[in-house]
């Protein structure tokens, strides 16, 4: 694979033949396919009221992960 990080080719490569060795014995595989995508990741860090707080920002659509968001907040 032509891919410049050499672990995503080792798992290029590894993948398709574990997938083959688990499922070779009761099925058989046509086709088989994968891609790569590239996806926007940033780790945003902050201080709100003395606390330290984080959270992401992925995808083109920018949306937003904060796993410390409280539930009741209605604000975002």
């Amino acid at each position: 694979m032509g891919f410049p990080d050499q672990d995503i080719c080792a798992m290029s490569r590894k993948m398709p033949e574990e997938h083959l060795s688990r499922f070779s014995s009761v099925s058989r595989v046509l086709q088989q396919r994968q891609s790569i995508e590239l996806v926007p990741l940033t780790h945003a860090f902050y201080t709100y009221k003395g606390k330290d707080y984080d959270y992401f920002v992925y995808g083109l659509e920018n949306k937003v992960y904060s796993p410390k968001y409280p539930s009741s907040c209605s604000i975002l």
